[in-house]
This record gives structure tokens, C-alpha cells and sequence, in this order.
């Protein structure tokens, strides 16, 4: 984000100040929407690799392969549906690949939010002074 370099000590005041906030504000909330978009994504592939089991948690003692769908297909289905959920809560973490979060930027806005807070309370305090 443009505004970002060089502000490691956050030394900038006024309308530089608040443009460098409201871009930083911006990409970040850019960033979580993606990030909520793909969560949605990962949530619909588990439930769509279900069949009417809790993530192919359940065995069917009773069914043993007389109707219903059969126990191989079943068996089949069951798999699918565990090894879609191993795989969307390895790519769940926003520290994972997959993540659209940048880390470092929600940290420097969030430190940008604190800095422009104490700002406008010196202000008050300064103008209480007077």
C-alpha cells in the first residue's frame, strides 16, 4: 500500500496521515473479503462431499451393504467427504498458502489506529489547556 514505506516510526501527521488510513483500511478490508470469500468456498466443498453423514464420521452398522446405496459406494462417499475436510482445515488458517491476509499490513494498520488515536488525544489535552 502506497504510504507505507518509510513509516516504521508512523511520524506522519494531518491529511497524509488519514489518506495513508484510508488506504491501508481499504486494502485490509479488500484482503478479508477475499480471505471470506474462500472460506465460504472451503465450507461448501465439505458440505457438498457429505451424503447425509457427519463428515463420513458415521459407519452404517445396520445398512452392512443390504440396500440403500450399498456399502462399497457408501464407504466411497464416506472417504471422499473426510479427506475434503482434512483438506479445507489445513487450508483454513490464514497462515496457510492459500490466505489472502497480509499479516504484516493488518498489524500496521491497526498500529496506524492506535497512533492516530493518541494523536487526537494530545490534541484535546492540549486544547483543554488552554
Amino acid at each position: 500500500v502506497a504510504g507505507m514505506e518509510g513509516m516504521g516510526g508512523m511520524g506522519v501527521v494531518g491529511e497524509d496521515n488519514m489518506q495513508v488510513i484510508v488506504d491501508c483500511t481499504s486494502e485490509v478490508f479488500r484482503m478479508l473479503s477475499m480471505e471470506l470469500y474462500r472460506k465460504q468456498g472451503l465450507v461448501t466443498s465439505v458440505l457438498e462431499s457429505t451424503d447425509d453423514d457427519i463428515l463420513g464420521m458415521i459407519e452404517s452398522e445396520n445398512n452392512g451393504g443390504e440396500g440403500g446405496r450399498g456399502g462399497e459406494s457408501e464407504q466411497m462417499s464416506k472417504e471422499g467427504g473426510l479427506e475434503t475436510a482434512r483438506k479445507c482445515y489445513g487450508a483454513w488458517p490464514r497462515s496457510c498458502e492459500e490466505s489472502c491476509v497480509d499479516d504484516e499490513l493488518m498489524l500496521y494498520v491497526m498500529k496506524l489506529g492506535e497512533t492516530q488515536q493518541q494523536q487526537q488525544q494530545q490534541q484535546q489535552q492540549q486544547q483543554q489547556q488552554r
